[in-house]
């Protein structure tokens, strides 16, 4: 599924929550999402690639993705409350491989933390090269 640039209703969430079983590809980029609409569409279990650029998260709702058992692939690129905070819970998703976050407040000194737990985890800084 593909909304990027759309603001989601209440029955828009509710359609991809009764639809979570089905989606592994969702592109969710600047729909205006905060951590509780987020958190409302529910478990994503078979979901690999995520793209939440662009909306209004925050580690909060980092923590409810990074929980996702097959995710792959995750953008968080703009959502200024995404700290170093989250990047502990990031480290704790086994399936996860590639973390975009740039234009988010995750630090160099943050995404080389996480190069430490997790090698061969890819984390994109956008323009400041990860460690």
């Amino acid at each position: 599924m593909s909304s990027p640039g759309s603001a989601l209703d209440a029955a828009a969430l509710a359609a991809l929550k009764r639809a979570a079983f089905a989606i592994v590809d969702l592109n969710l980029a600047n729909a205006g999402l905060d951590d509780a609409e987020l958190a409302s569409i529910g478990v994503l279990p078979a979901v690999t690639h995520l793209r939440l650029a662009r909306n209004r998260l925050t580690d909060l709702g980092v923590a409810t993705v990074a929980a996702l058992p097959a995710l792959e692939h995750l953008n968080l690129y703009r959502n200024a409350g995404v700290t170093d905070e989250a990047l502990g819970t990031v480290a704790s998703s086994g399936s996860l491989q590639e973390l975009f976050v740039w234009q988010t407040a995750v630090t160099v000194a943050g995404a080389a933390r996480l190069r430490k737990l997790r090698p061969a985890l890819a984390v994109d800084l956008g323009a400041t090269p990860a460690p």
